[in-house]
């Protein structure tokens, strides 16, 4: 069984959770709502559990920033 021959699955990650405080204080739960998702691309759902992921991180942000960066200073 090949890894690439797997289905997609997708993960819970709590990237952002969006609730009206009355919601919150009625329901007690943030899940009894409607509930919708959004796709993370892979290059900004970096998990941070250690410095080292950290670092990992950071240096994707930097090239990130770097060439946003470059590709506006082309656009002007």
């Amino acid at each position: 069984f090949r890894r690439q021959d797997a289905p997609e699955v997708f993960d819970i990650t709590t990237v952002v959770y969006v609730a009206d405080v009355e919601f919150i204080m009625n329901n007690g739960n943030i899940f009894d709502g409607t509930i919708t998702s959004v796709e993370v691309p892979k290059c900004r759902a970096v998990d941070i559990d250690d410095i080292y992921d950290f670092k990992f991180a950071e240096a994707i942000l930097k090239d990130n920033l770097e060439k946003d960066q470059r590709y506006n200073n082309v656009k002007r």
